[in-house]
């Protein structure tokens, strides 16, 4: 949320099991600055990170949609 302070338009989302740092909304600059500081505070996190359209998501488990469908269909 630091990363997030001061930045209008920059968003944390707490998901259950990532964190997702949004700057669609930001500035270029602030976004920029924002991607930027969380990318390189990644390392002491040790989470796996995902690149999107300006978001980071730094998630715990590593997993994808593909994946979870295919746990599902495995269960039932």
């Amino acid at each position: 949320a630091a990363i997030a302070e001061g930045k209008p338009g920059v968003a944390v989302e707490t998901k259950p099991a990532s964190v997702a740092l949004h700057v669609r909304n930001a500035s270029p600059s602030d976004g920029e600055a924002a991607l930027a500081a969380a990318w390189d505070a990644s390392p002491q996190w040790d989470a796996h990170v995902t690149t999107g359209k300006a978001v980071l998501e730094f998630a715990v488990i590593s997993t994808d949609k593909g994946e979870a469908v295919d746990i599902l269909r495995s269960e039932h």
